[in-house]
């Protein structure tokens, strides 16, 4: 795979928890990256070779952004100090989190692809660089953060396409030395600020829609049953809902809450990662696998493709066979 060869400025970071991070294996690209502003950059590019769970303990915590443009992950957050949460991780979600003294569970999916950006900020240095965006953080942060209050944050978020549009700029940095410092830095910026921005627009008090463990239950079977159909036209949002026994409503925004995504934004997902598998084994060449898979043409399929991985197929398939 093509190197980026993305250089540290700093030696040393200022958490615990990361160097634990550093030692899973990448199999793939992995940049960690330390700006003179003690802010830091984690650039997460590789292929998960097996199934694999890994643990990690929090004690003093960054404030965290999470960027997912590709790749899905189980996660499991454990504290002292509030009960035990689960949640799922999946292509174009991102999360905001502050999480001292927590335990951390991830569980990686077998030959996925995975696109991750992680962004972590000490909270005196947020308060020092944002003080003017304080305001645009859900209300519960924020008195956390100016009461220097040690208690667990976690808020998972669709990304927008203009967000996703910034963190694929700061994947593809065009500069080396002192103009990729300067450009990594800014661009790092730049989203922590729209984020923050976008954060500000949502509804002050969105309706929280609370599932039973039956609903929860109806709708992982939709889940599964949308994965053992990839290679057929997809059913309706109703008539999935008539299979499993859900109000279509209340499948489509159970869906999003469980996963992250709407029903049919994940069928399209598990196609592409389906077409990866295909052609990774060398079973259908790229023509074939998007007949195979139902898209409308190769064309088509190309530019789903690009626009999970970035990159095309073919180009894809070079970078893992050198």
């Amino acid at each position: 795979m093509k190197s980026r060869n993305y250089s540290s400025h700093s030696k040393k970071t200022s958490w615990i928890f990361l160097t634990e991070l550093e030692k899973i294996p990448p199999h793939g690209q992995k940049y960690h990256i330390i700006f003179p502003s003690k802010i830091e950059v984690m650039i997460l590019d590789f292929v998960s070779p097996a199934q694999s769970c890994y643990k990690i303990s929090i004690d003093n915590s960054p404030l965290e952004f999470s960027f997912y443009l590709a790749g899905s992950s189980e996660c499991t957050l454990q504290s002292s100090l509030q009960k035990k949460e689960d949640f799922i991780c999946t292509p174009d979600s991102s999360l905001l989190t502050f999480l001292p003294e927590t335990q951390c569970k991830f569980h990686l999916a077998e030959k996925q692809p995975y696109r991750i950006l992680n962004i972590y900020i000490p909270p005196e240095i947020f308060w020092e660089k944002f003080e003017n965006q304080f305001n645009h953080l859900p209300q519960n942060l924020a008195k956390i953060l100016k009461a220097g209050k040690q208690e667990p944050y976690n808020q998972k978020l669709p990304m927008s396409c203009h967000l996703r549009t910034l963190v694929e700029q700061l994947f593809q940095c065009p500069y080396r030395g002192i103009m990729q410092q300067l450009y990594l830095e800014a661009k790092t910026m730049e989203i922590i600020i729209r984020h923050l921005w976008e954060l500000a627009r949502r509804p002050v008090n969105p309706p929280c829609q609370v599932l039973g463990p039956s609903e929860k239950e109806q709708i992982h079977w939709a889940r599964d049953m949308i994965s053992c159909l990839m290679i057929l036209p997809p059913p309706s949002l109703d008539m999935l809902a008539r299979a499993v026994g859900m109000n279509p409503n209340k499948l489509n925004q159970g869906f999003r809450k469980e996963f992250g995504t709407t029903v049919f934004a994940w069928y399209r997902m598990t196609r592409i990662q389906k077409s990866c598998e295909i052609l990774e084994q060398g079973l259908l060449n790229i023509d074939e696998a998007a007949q195979y898979l139902g898209f409308y043409d190769t064309p088509h399929f190309i530019r789903h493709f690009k626009q999970y991985f970035g990159k095309t197929p073919g180009k894809y398939l070079k970078e893992r066979r050198i």
